[in-house]
């Protein structure tokens, strides 16, 4: 099971957050933040970011922060460091 499933390399995935989440605990870590950071986040989202990003869960804080990171580039697909 992969959130990337059916995605092409380098294509970025329309999915929303909840359903991001669902494979948090399904995947690898790895695989978990490597999905996440070709995920499309939008302006919606922040308000659901900013609550994760309080969580005591290191990779669901993880997922927030890029989640931010790619909110806040004006890039397609920003350097995720």
């Amino acid at each position: 099971m992969s959130l990337q499933q059916n995605v092409p390399e380098g294509e970025l995935m329309d999915v929303g957050i909840e359903t991001a989440l669902s494979f948090a605990g399904k995947v690898e870590p790895q695989e978990f933040i490597r999905s996440s950071e070709r995920i499309i986040f939008k302006r919606e989202d922040f308000g659901r970011l900013e609550q994760l990003i309080h969580m005591e869960d290191v990779l669901i804080t993880q997922f927030a922060c890029i989640g931010f990171r790619r909110l806040l580039s004006f890039e397609k697909n920003p350097p995720i460091q």
